[in-house]
């Protein structure tokens, strides 16, 4: 298990970050029942934590936000920018993928590797932990 933050999954402009484009290319490749159900319980939690981001952001405009006139842009006050940067800075747990179960799906592109960043599981550091305390 790792953390992610909030900003790991969502971003404002709407666009999929890096994780989420990631995933989508790897649960496009052959791969074994089992490493494909973990990608699916992956994508599934991260989907959830989407949702319920959107549905807080949506409560963070409606609070904190003055729109714009002729725009679709929404201007957030100080208090709405500090619930913002609170909401992307939270935290969710979420499986991560084992470098074995990577390594069998075979040409994995290196950006891609890189894109999924903590939910890859580095096994010769303990999940979340900085490299000086793993080669302590």
């Amino acid at each position: 298990m790792t953390n992610l933050h909030n900003y790991e999954i969502f971003n404002a402009t709407g666009r999929p970050t890096a994780i989420v484009t990631a995933l989508g290319d790897l649960i496009k490749r052959p791969t074994s029942p089992r490493t494909g159900l973990k990608i699916r319980r992956i994508v599934r939690a991260i989907t959830q934590q989407t949702e319920d981001v959107l549905a807080e952001r949506d409560r963070i405009v409606e609070n904190y936000g003055t729109p714009q006139p002729d725009s679709d842009v929404v201007t957030l006050n100080a208090d709405g920018q500090a619930a913002w940067t609170e909401l992307m800075n939270l935290t969710f747990p979420v499986e991560q993928i084992e470098m074995g179960e990577v390594e069998a799906l075979k040409e994995i592109p290196p950006s891609v590797l890189i894109d999924l960043g903590d939910l890859l599981a580095d096994e010769t550091m303990p999940a979340n932990a900085p490299e000086s305390e793993a080669a302590a």
